[in-house]
């Protein structure tokens, strides 16, 4: 891999808010992110990049973030 590229980021969170900032933090690090608002939304996405780094909400309704990561 490319030393300047970096990881795609996959963001898992369902508070709009958060979701929003944490999203503009890692874009301004330089990093490729995909935000999704809850776990079906990610494992509905049909283009996942590799290598990437998931970071989830850990309590979500319906399926919580270690549930995602298994």
């Amino acid at each position: 891999m490319d030393e300047n590229k970096k990881a795609s980021l996959y963001l898992v969170e369902d508070d709009t808010s958060l979701r929003d900032s944490l999203y503009q933090a890692f874009l301004s690090l330089g990093y490729q992110v995909f935000a999704f608002e809850g776990p079906t939304a990610l494992l509905d996405h049909q283009n996942i990049q590799w290598p990437a780094v998931l970071i989830s909400d850990v309590r979500m309704p319906g399926q919580s973030g270690v549930d995602l990561q298994r």
